[in-house]
């Protein structure tokens, strides 16, 4: 944790505290929210907080401002990673405990961007840009295809240094086959497939 912040989860809601850079103190409601392993303070004065939220249903990841206080955005993904520029986060869709078919989807979120510019067009889909798989076809929870539906098979992901592009490992279908997937940052998707 960076010097002039702090979390409490001892009531309900949890209370993230930072100092403003005014020298103020704010209080940030942060839901139920468990854990916050990690803050880290990026640019135009926003600290990103990772945070875990309680009963397990999913992290989430919070921009907040370190001039007033406001959230102004949160992501609710698994696994994210912010590029070594700090202009990127990779994360993975977050799905609560209760869906029935959980198929994972990639995403690259422009920290360069405003929150306006970053939200997706369609209802239901989490902010950034769609980077893997790249569909039109939802699925279908009464029938769908188990070729379509996509597992993250890394433990993480993995950024290089000029922050260009990102690299994870992505399992799929029936067929057991494993891909490694090459994202550039702002450009296309490149997929290499290999048997398991």
């Amino acid at each position: 944790m960076p010097d002039g912040v702090a979390f409490s989860a001892k009531d309900y809601p949890a209370v993230f505290t930072l100092r403003l850079k005014n020298g103020a103190v704010k209080s940030v409601d942060m839901g139920i929210t468990e854990d916050v392993p990690q803050v880290c303070p990026i640019s135009r004065d926003r600290l990103l907080v990772f945070g875990r939220v309680a009963g397990g249903d999913g992290p989430f990841l919070w921009i907040i401002s370190q001039i007033d206080g406001t959230t102004l955005d949160d992501i609710g993904g698994r696994d994210p990673i912010v590029s070594p520029d700090q202009q990127w986060i990779i994360y993975r869709r977050w799905f609560g405990q209760f869906y029935e078919i959980k198929t994972d989807e990639y995403f690259v979120y422009d920290l360069s961007a405003t929150p306006a510019q970053n939200a997706s067009r369609s209802p239901g889909m989490p902010p950034g840009r769609a980077v893997y798989p790249i569909t039109n076809i939802p699925l279908n929870e009464v029938d769908y295809d188990r070729d379509r539906v996509h597992s993250f098979s890394a433990t993480s992901f993995f950024w290089s240094p000029d922050s260009r592009i990102v690299v994870f490992a992505d399992g799929s279908g029936v067929d057991d086959t494993s891909s490694i997937v090459s994202s550039a940052s702002a450009g296309r998707t490149l997929v290499r497939t290999l048997a398991r």
